[in-house]
């Protein structure tokens, strides 16, 4: 099923009526009236609808609004020809219906009709399912985890084929993994230019040069792209993510350090190598707070449940008020942080160190300034990039070869009841070292190596389920994504940004 009815009632809930009475006053300038006039007046209305969001992902509460009905009648909604519901059109000729879209749910367009049951109007709009990726390691707890994707599986993962190709230019080339909303795919580059790209095409839709190197992944929220540059003028940007008109500038403290940028909560969130975290207001750039910590920031900042989580190369995982930067405590990875990012992991938090370790510490703390972790892994000889999580199980890959492959570990996500945790497999990763996050949907877990390869694995076996090679004479590696039945690759060594589908 496509959808879920759960409520016909003309109220719609919390989460969908913030931003409706925009809605409402788009929908009252379509009809070229008030919604206050009523329809059974001798101007005559065309009836009109609209969808709130008007893209959305499975699982996500939507409300129709309609306006220009036959006061007192009933109004049927379909979604792609299936009833979601039905409302009593009020005195105004309004009326909201809202729905649940289904888990599984394909993604792309979809017709929304409305039928007055009196009148015979119709109404027609279009619902865009997506699933987007807005910023590091997908969103939210930075796991790298697509739950809603049901395109691409281990089923089908094999027969992987090129969409479509965006280049960069000749002196350009890219670091970091993209983000892809509401249809567009937005990367920024080495040589200062913030691409974006159409998520079904390729083609490019808008640039904006910013002059000086994003290494980082932008953060996307609420109509607005936010990016950090780096060197010795870096900056924080915010962008309007439709048409790239800059919209303010934040000059950082020190050389901003080659992470992403964090966005929760109307904060953004960026680090410095000389050791600084600032948040600033996402409205109009203000600084918010600023704390400096002792050593190198390479991590990008985790924020969850109040707190804000960050990695030094001192080897500390530090714990501040995400809304003051104050302390709440910090913890002992045993070796220094220059590769990996925390993650949430249920209660815990979990980072992995340049010294053999992944450390998992509980998301509290433990009630004093300084804390021992909740539990780490036996050994990773060379140490963990940013780990990713899904399926219950943490996956680690190991920065060391042997033989030309790196290592994938899979721990188990809610430890092993001991403070060293074995893994509970590992797998030889072909192509090189793996610098990078991961990501995980549909049972599959994809990593990128230093040798511009692309290694998909099962999710509970840790089977090399696919590969991909491009001839590269450069190195470097980048955060997958996949998202809307698609595998995005940022390819450093190719000056390329790929797009990747299975058959339909």
């Amino acid at each position: 099923m496509l959808l879920h009815t759960r409520s016909r009632r003309l109220t719609p809930p919390a989460g969908v009526r913030r931003g409706l009475v925009a809605v409402l006053a788009v929908t009252a300038a379509l009809t070229g009236s008030a919604l206050q006039t009523s329809p059974s007046s001798a101007e005559s209305i065309t009836p009109v609808i609209i969808v709130a969001p008007a893209f959305a992902h499975p699982q996500q509460r939507v409300a129709v609004v309609g306006s220009g009905f036959v006061a007192g009648e009933t109004a049927a909604v379909t979604l792609d020809q299936q009833d979601i519901g039905s409302a009593t059109v009020d005195g105004s000729g309004s009326f909201v219906v809202s729905f649940t879209v289904g888990a599984d749910a394909t993604y792309g367009e979809h017709t929304v009709e409305a039928t007055g049951q009196t009148g015979g109007d119709v109404a027609r709009t279009v619902l865009n399912v997506r699933n987007n990726w807005s910023q590091f390691m997908r969103a939210g707890p930075h796991q790298g985890y697509n739950p809603y994707e049901r395109t691409l599986t281990r089923d089908n993962v094999a027969n992987l084929s090129t969409a479509w190709r965006f280049e960069y230019p000749s002196t350009c080339t890219s670091r970091a993994g993209p983000s892809i909303v509401n249809g567009r795919v937005y990367v920024g580059s080495s040589c200062g230019v913030l691409f974006v790209v159409d998520e079904n095409t390729g083609q490019l839709l808008w640039r904006r040069s910013l002059g000086a190197t994003i290494d980082g992944v932008p953060a996307v929220s609420h109509h607005r792209v936010f990016v950090a540059t780096g060197g010795r003028n870096s900056a924080l940007y915010a962008l309007d993510a439709e048409t790239g008109q800059r919209l303010w500038t934040r000059s950082l403290p020190g050389t901003a350090s080659p992470t992403s940028t964090t966005v929760r909560d109307a904060l953004v969130y960026q680090t410095s190598d000389e050791g600084n975290v600032v948040a600033v207001r996402t409205k109009n750039g203000k600084v918010r707070w600023q704390r400096h910590l002792p050593g190198v920031l390479r991590s990008t900042v985790l924020v969850t449940e109040g707190a804000a989580y960050v990695g030094s190369s001192n080897g500390y995982l530090y714990a501040l008020h995400a809304r003051t930067g104050d302390l709440r405590w910090r913890g002992d990875t045993g070796g220094p942080i220059l590769h990996s990012s925390p993650v949430r992991v249920g209660e815990t938090v979990v980072i992995g160190s340049d010294t053999h370790t992944l450390v998992a510490f509980d998301r509290g703390g433990c009630g004093a300034s300084s804390c021992s972790p909740a539990w780490h892994s036996r050994g990773l000889v060379a140490g963990s990039g940013t780990p990713t999580t899904a399926y219950g199980t943490v996956f680690a890959a190991e920065r060391r070869t042997v033989a030309g492959s790196s290592v994938l570990d899979a721990f188990p996500a809610a430890g092993c009841g001991v403070s060293v945790c074995d893994a509970q497999w590992s797998v030889n990763l072909p192509g090189g070292r793996v610098d990078r996050g991961g990501a995980a949907a549909g049972h599959v877990v994809y990593l990128t190596t230093a040798h511009t390869r692309v290694v998909a694995v099962d999710s509970a076996t840790g089977e090399v389920l696919w590969t991909y090679q491009e001839a590269s004479d450069q190195v470097g590696s980048t955060e997958p994504v996949v998202t809307d039945g698609t595998l995005f690759l940022n390819l450093p060594g190719s000056r390329a940004l790929l797009a990747l589908r299975p058959p339909a």
